[in-house]
């Protein structure tokens, strides 16, 4: 195995984020100014070459970075530069450290269960991921693998495709070899699995269908049952959408990336106009009598690895809660709320844009020196703290509660530390705990004890 360079052409390697057939992907610096980026750099597995030979493999690698350059749209990755390093090719792209694969929890076993996004949110995915489909098929390229993974997050919320190394372009006359596998287990459509170079847009479609399936319901596609026995929000129009998408003809899909989307909005307007009207009713039976018990929450920092953090943190399998807190959330009107459950003072929002981990620590600090709401202890919240902030993913009415907390901060960091270069964040949109290299993007949202502090 080839060690990890230190340097490839004028970009200092910070790590390296994955591998596969046709290479690795670092995340790399940009000297000068000091920017994070991603690089990928040809280094191709034996049997791809045995299959492509040498230059079919470099021209497919080049074919992607000048792909991937000229599709000037908000949801697909940008390129950045292209060079070459010990006589391998690599071009620099954008990097975000999130992508949809690790929101969702999706495993290396694609089939175990995910963690199901809200509504809302899951069509929030599905339309930007047919936004930049429709920018794809419409410049003649046919993305071949679309999944979760293969979806950045950013900062924004907005998806972007990544991995075009699979893509086909329009009037490409280079023919798949016996032996290469075009795509991914279970998003690959029926008619690619059978002639990789016959797929055409419905096949990507068919990806996506598995993919929003996969988001609404925690689980992929399986026969005969549908999507609304497992997800008791969705009704029968989710099931027809899902089952055009999902359809083993692609004749049968929507005619193309466009018009599957405008079928998601229709349905989606559906589902949202019912549940204002349910949530307009009053609610069954009377609310729940007494206050949530006190309970007191590690408030000092400390070192859990992440093969640990089941037990320590007390998680599940997909870093959910195995119990969620009953707070009881007050907003004070001065930028803050109290948890009197918990006896926690929290920002009510938190850091404009997101930050480093280094970044969040000292934004916090200068909290405190500014006093807001006249208080000087703020600080960067444990992961136990922070994890009182988490919910299950709504249903029924649990989509009628209005937030609390301002919305924009999905991602916040904590103060707990994974390792000497990772730290724990929670996502408080979804519910889940994860670790991220302390160089990454997150939120911070300060905390402080409701007892007045120094």
């Amino acid at each position: 195995m080839k060690r990890r360079p230190k340097r490839i052409g004028k970009y200092e390697v910070l790590g390296r984020l994955g591998a596969g057939g046709w290479g690795a992907v670092y995340r790399v610096r940009i000297p000068v100014i000091d920017r994070l980026a991603a690089l990928k750099l040809l280094s191709p597995h034996p049997l791809l070459v045995d299959l492509l030979g040498a230059g079919e493999v470099r021209r497919r690698f080049v074919a992607e970075a000048r792909v991937m350059a000229r599709l000037r749209h908000p949801n697909v990755v940008d390129v950045w530069d292209y060079g070459e390093f010990e006589g391998a090719p690599y071009f620099v792209m954008e990097f975000y450290c999130h992508n949809l694969g690790d929101l969702v929890g999706e495993a290396a076993e694609v089939e175990r269960a995910s963690r199901p996004l809200r509504v809302d949110k899951a069509v929030h995915y599905a339309r930007e991921t047919l936004r930049g489909l429709a920018a794809l098929h419409e410049a003649g390229v046919v993305h071949r693998d679309v999944k979760p993974a293969n979806l950045l997050v950013t900062d924004e919320d907005r998806v972007k495709l990544i991995d075009f190394g699979l893509c086909r372009l329009r009037g490409e006359k280079a023919a798949t070899p016996p032996g290469l596998v075009v795509g991914s287990p279970y998003y690959t459509a029926p008619e690619q699995r059978r002639d990789p170079d016959a797929a055409g847009a419905p096949a990507d479609l068919f990806s996506v269908g598995v993919m929003l399936h996969r988001m609404l319901t925690g689980r992929l596609p399986e026969g005969g049952v549908t999507p609304g026995r497992l997800n008791p929000d969705l009704d029968g129009g989710w099931d027809a959408l899902l089952g055009r998408l999902l359809a083993p003809d692609p004749d049968a899909r929507p005619p193309g990336a466009e018009a599957a989307l405008a079928e998601l909005e229709a349905v989606y307007e559906a589902w949202r106009a019912r549940r204002e009207a349910a949530c307009a009713l009053p609610a069954d039976g009377p609310a729940a009598a007494g206050a949530p018990a006190a309970v007191r929450l590690r408030a000092v920092p400390r070192r859990v690895p992440p093969a640990k953090a089941a037990a320590a943190f007390g998680l599940d399998g997909l870093r959910r809660p195995l119990r969620y807190h009953a707070g009881r959330f007050e907003d004070r009107g001065d930028g803050t709320v109290a948890d009197r459950a918990a006896g926690l003072l929290w920002e009510r929002g938190g850091s404009p844009h997101p930050l480093t981990w280094e970044e969040a620590g000292e934004r916090v600090r200068r909290l405190g020196e500014a006093g807001l709401a006249g208080r000087r202890d703020w600080r960067l919240p444990t992961l136990e703290e922070l994890m009182s902030l988490l919910t299950p993913v709504p249903r029924g009415r649990g989509h009628c509660i209005e937030p609390v907390f301002d919305t924009r901060h999905r991602w916040l960091w904590s103060a707990d530390r994974a390792s000497a270069s990772a730290a724990w964040y929670a996502n408080v949109e979804v519910g889940f705990v994860d670790n991220q290299d302390t160089g990454c993007y997150n939120f911070c949202r300060a905390v402080a004890s409701l007892e007045e502090g120094p």
